[in-house]
């Protein structure tokens, strides 16, 4: 498989939780989104923070480990993006103009529009201060979109 810009996206980890989490309104959807990026080979960029916040999170939630497994050890990440001085070099001129995201969703933001990939979630705050940059939207708004 080869990884082009239009397939690949980035995902927030409240897609993922609200996938796992049995009592999240958003499970349905945040499953069906997942199905529909497997269906279309479509790619998920993460940031290798958003995995462990993910699995601190699920892990807090007492959330089944199989379940985790299930969606983030066979789904379809194409690969984690390491913190590391590369990355940095890279970003470091996009990482301003997020400037009133916390850390973890200015990663995300700053990733996504570093590679010109949607940017998925259901925090409407991160929706919000990201839309003028980025093609952000909820994975509902991504469904209808396919």
């Amino acid at each position: 498989m080869k990884f082009n810009i239009s397939n690949l996206v980035v995902v927030d980890s409240s897609v993922f939780i609200s996938a796992c989490v049995k009592a999240e309104k958003n499970q349905q959807i945040s499953w069906e989104f997942f199905r529909n990026l497997e269906e279309n080979d479509i790619y998920i960029l993460m940031p290798i923070n958003i995995f462990f916040e993910i699995l601190n999170t699920l892990f807090k939630l007492g959330v089944d480990n199989r379940d985790v497994k299930k969606l983030i050890g066979k789904g379809p990440i194409s690969g984690m993006l390491p913190l590391n001085e590369d990355f940095l070099e890279h970003i470091w001129v996009h990482y301003q103009k997020f400037g009133k995201l916390k850390t973890a969703d200015k990663i995300l933001a700053v990733t996504s529009y570093y590679t010109e990939s949607q940017l998925i979630t259901w925090d409407q705050q991160l929706l919000n201060q990201t839309r003028d940059l980025c093609d952000s939207m909820s994975p509902r708004e991504f469904i209808k979109k396919k």
